[in-house]
Formats: C-alpha cells, structure tokens, sequence
C-alpha cells in the first residue's frame, strides 16, 4: 500500500510515487526507484491510470512509467493507448497489471488480458 506510508528507499535511490486514488481501498499507486548517481526527472502524466513516470538520463534519456492496474477497477482502451502514445520514448512501461493470457506465460486468460494483448 503506498497510500499515507511510504516505506523507506534503499539509502543509494530515490523513491518516486503517486497515491491510490480515492475509493479504491487499501491498495494501489505506483512508484518507482532510480539509483541516487543516475540524473533523472519526474514526468507530469495526464491520465486517470494509477501511473508514474520518471525520465533518467544515461548515455541518452530514457522514460520509466510504472503503472498499476487494480483488478476491481475498470480500465478503458484508449487509456492505455493515450499513456503509450503521451509516454516519450524510448520508454520501459512496467508494472502490476494484474492480466492473465497465455501469451506471458498464463495457463489462463481473463478481460485484463485480453485488453493487453488487444492494444495497438
């Protein structure tokens, strides 16, 4: 839960974090760490999605966005798609998107993962 309690970073990161939203229990946010000697800056995201991004700058700029997508929550298509096409690239989207399907691995398949695999 990232909640009002953020456990403590590793001494060598940098936590970076969004709250759960509002009626969505205990669980939920997203959060991100980036090694304390690696140059980077949090990204302002426009989107309803529990998402954070962080842009780190290495050998050339690259885009971390972190999402969380509860199971109870409904999420819409072109939600996903918006994070994908306003996220600046090159970017790593990781996170819990709580989707099962055959494709990662899953003996099983449910909505979520089929919205995964749908997206264009």
């Amino acid at each position: 839960m990232l909640g009002d309690y953020i456990p403590a970073s590793p001494q060598s990161y940098s936590a970076f974090h969004s709250n759960s939203f509002e009626g969505q229990g205990h669980h939920g946010g997203s959060a991100i760490l980036v090694r304390r000697d690696i140059p980077c800056t949090s990204l302002e995201l426009d989107t309803p999605l529990q998402a954070y991004a962080v842009k780190v700058f290495m050998d050339r700029p690259y885009t971390m966005c972190s999402l969380y997508l509860p199971p109870s929550v409904t999420v819409e298509r072109g939600d996903l798609n918006r994070l994908v096409r306003d996220t600046p690239s090159p970017f790593i989207l990781l996170g819990d998107f709580n989707g099962r399907h055959p494709l990662w691995g899953d003996s099983s398949v449910n909505p979520r993962g089929v919205l995964l695999r749908m997206r264009d």
